[in-house]
């Protein structure tokens, strides 16, 4: 008794011709055009026309001895309603660090100064990690906004 595998490889290489031509390759890559209509991810801030933005620069104070990534991050509420309207980071940093977010809308904004310590968690802060918000701030029109924020050991 033969395996079925015998009569069904024999079927596949007799179904590839060695004498016919090598199909040409199309280079143009495909567009989807759905995709070039689509909105930005839920996760993006809405973008700022930078004649109108606002800025914070935001120094950033701690003496222990934890290491990590800083994140500074600007929300419009407190708490947290959604991503952050941006934000900057700095992946190893020296202390005091001075960071700046640009291209804000003007109004109300929360800064949070994250340090964040291993395991990576910069999304959702854990409990090894360093954490301080700021007082609530008004960004206007053109204008620098600063802030210093201290970082302390849990």
């Amino acid at each position: 008794m033969k395996p079925l595998w015998i009569p069904l490889a024999l079927a596949a290489l007799g179904a590839c011709d060695s004498s016919s031509e090598t199909p040409a390759i199309d280079a143009s890559p495909a567009i989807d055009a759905a995709a070039i209509d689509a909105p930005p991810p839920i996760d993006a801030a809405p973008p700022v026309d930078a004649a109108v933005a606002a800025r914070i620069t935001a120094t950033v104070r701690y003496t222990g001895t934890a290491q990590g990534a800083l994140v500074l991050a600007a929300f419009r509420s407190m708490p947290p309603m959604g991503p952050p309207a941006g934000f900057a980071q700095a992946a190893t940093p020296t202390f005091p660090a001075t960071l700046a977010i640009e291209n804000l809308a003007a109004g109300p904004a929360y800064v949070l100064a994250l340090l964040d310590v291993a395991p990576a968690s910069p999304q959702s802060p854990g409990p090894e990690d360093r954490v301080v918000w700021s007082s609530p701030l008004t960004l206007a029109v053109g204008e620098t906004t600063s802030v210093t924020l201290e970082l302390t050991d849990p």
